[in-house]
């Protein structure tokens, strides 16, 4: 992955602007910061990196929810219930969600 513009971006208000300037240039392309890319990470790097970390806390309002829904489903790999709290859900809900979905457990 890690495509963009240029060399990786060499300090964190770099990447900020590049990210806050960028676009997608055509309909369903990837998302490419302006001026300097990042580093994409595969699930295994971001597990180990979090691994040193005692508590990763999440604080915002709800745009920061449905990050935290997106960092759950890119975790867990699963673009279907990665985001669901299967605790939050009653057992008729939870048999109804599997129902829904291509056979691929």
């Amino acid at each position: 992955m890690g495509r963009g513009n240029g060399p990786y971006c060499p300090i964190r208000s770099t990447l900020l602007k590049a990210m806050s300037e960028g676009g997608r240039h055509g309909f369903g392309a990837p998302f490419v910061g302006k001026g300097c890319t990042y580093k994409w990470f595969s699930t295994e790097e971001i597990c180990m990196i979090l691994e040193r970390f005692d508590t990763v806390a999440f604080i915002g309002d709800t745009m920061l929810g449905n990050i935290y829904g997106a960092f759950n489903i890119l975790l867990r790999q699963n673009q279907a219930l990665g985001a669901i709290s299967q605790w939050e859900m009653s057992d008729h809900e939870l048999y109804f969600s599997f129902l829904q979905l291509p056979n691929q457990y």
